[in-house]
């Protein structure tokens, strides 16, 4: 029997880990083929400096080879960083039957430790043999490897002790920037982990809050003293220091939008965010110019001529951010293009007929691009969906030979 995960600390998700905790994993039956990273280039230093009995911490060091049981770190939109530098210890409990496998902070050689990140994620991993085979954790009896590979995250503390006042940036768009598209989200980026909480958007009173994305505002002496405000959703990620905000409709077109901060809004630790003077902190761009243009006809990829399926993927490209529209299948369906362009979306059939599709895509303005509807090789955008089962009629032999 292959090893399967029974226990895991710090727990998945779990939030304000200590920035020397261990990373523990309990797996049964007893398992073997555990290994952790190796190093070059360790560079170490004191953990402090006045006092040497308190031991060396690392400081940076080089991954050679990655191990079948490791630790990452992770940047905020859940991107590996690094690995971490970490001291395994695997040990079989005298009652049989599991292995319990320790990630220590910190290297054997030289001893040293390691210290997280505050307000940082981190990735265990666990290698099954869909990722390595042949490398993967096994079975110390059988050798039989973890099939699937095993992954769980957990979030570093905020220590409070030290930690300067959050400061912003507005990092999508950019800070004074023009064009900006009608359906643009708005993201802020903050230094620290910030209270939820503490942000308060009243529409109708600016001075009573403490966020807010307005339209037509009027600034005065660095503070926006009137504006309407545009209505939205906003959204933290998982470390609480990345909000990214949804108007609810397009913005208008060619308008000057702001986004109001105070330095009431403040951090886990209870810190205000920094703001200049008055207390408040001004981002703006400026929309689009009205857009009259059509969008470009479509690059649709080809369509399978015949399925017995009840779907089918419809793929290509078309203007960036655009929405893709396909009809003609058993209800008409929509998605949107991303960034570059590109859009896959499943189209439901109508059984037993031949579904022609029609392909539009239309964009932020509301223009719409000229119907598709053949592919890039320039044959017709239709499918037949064929799903009769066949059946088979048995002859006697004389019918056949008379």
């Amino acid at each position: 029997m292959p090893p399967a995960v029974i226990g895991i600390n710090p727990l998945n998700h779990q939030r304000e880990i200590p920035l020397t905790s261990s990373v523990i994993a309990t797996l049964s039956p007893q398992s073997a083929c555990l290994t952790a990273d190796t190093w070059t280039n360790v560079q170490t230093a004191l953990i402090d400096p006045s006092d040497p009995s308190r031991g060396i911490q690392v400081i940076s060091a080089d991954l050679a080879n990655t191990g079948s049981f490791y630790l990452e770190e992770l940047d905020p939109f859940g991107e590996p960083v690094r690995h971490i530098p970490v001291d395994l210890t695997v040990e079989h409990p005298p009652a049989g039957g599991t292995t319990i496998a320790v990630l220590r902070l910190g290297l054997p050689d030289p001893l040293s430790q390691f210290f997280l990140t505050p307000n940082t994620m981190y990735r265990v991993t666990l290698v099954g043999a869909d990722q390595t085979p042949g490398s993967a954790l096994c079975s110390l009896a059988s050798g039989a490897e973890m099939e699937n590979t095993f992954q769980w995250t957990f979030i570093t503390e905020q220590p409070c002790t030290g930690v300067d006042a959050p400061t912003s940036t507005l990092i999508r768009p950019i800070d004074g920037s023009n064009e900006q598209p009608l359906n643009q989200q708005i993201v802020l980026q903050f230094t620290n982990r910030m209270n939820p909480g503490s942000f308060a958007f009243n529409p109708s009173d600016i001075t009573a809050s403490t966020f807010g994305v307005y339209v037509n505002g009027v600034v005065s002496a660095g503070e926006l003293v009137s504006g309407d405000p545009v209505p939205g959703t906003g959204l933290f990620n998982a470390l609480n220091n990345t909000l990214t905000y949804t108007p609810a409709t397009n913005l208008p077109e060619d308008s000057v939008i702001h986004v109001h901060l105070t330095s009431g809004i403040q951090d886990t630790c209870g810190n205000g965010l920094q703001t200049p003077t008055n207390g408040v902190q001004l981002f703006s761009f400026q929309t689009e110019l009205p857009d009259t243009t059509v969008p470009d006809v479509l690059l649709v990829n080809p369509v399978p001529a015949i399925t017995n399926l009840d779907s089918v993927q419809v793929s290509g490209s078309a203007e960036p951010n655009s929405i893709v529209s396909v009809s003609g299948g058993s209800q008409s369906v929509q998605t949107p293009a991303s960034s570059s362009g590109l859009f896959n979306i499943s189209v439901p059939l109508i059984p037993n007929q031949l579904n022609s599709f029609e392909v539009i895509a239309t964009d932020a303005s509301g223009n719409i691009s000229p119907t598709t509807t053949t592919d890039i090789n320039g044959d017709p955008l239709e499918v037949l969906h064929d799903n009769t089962e066949l059946i088979a009629t048995v002859l006697p032999v004389d019918t056949l030979f008379p």
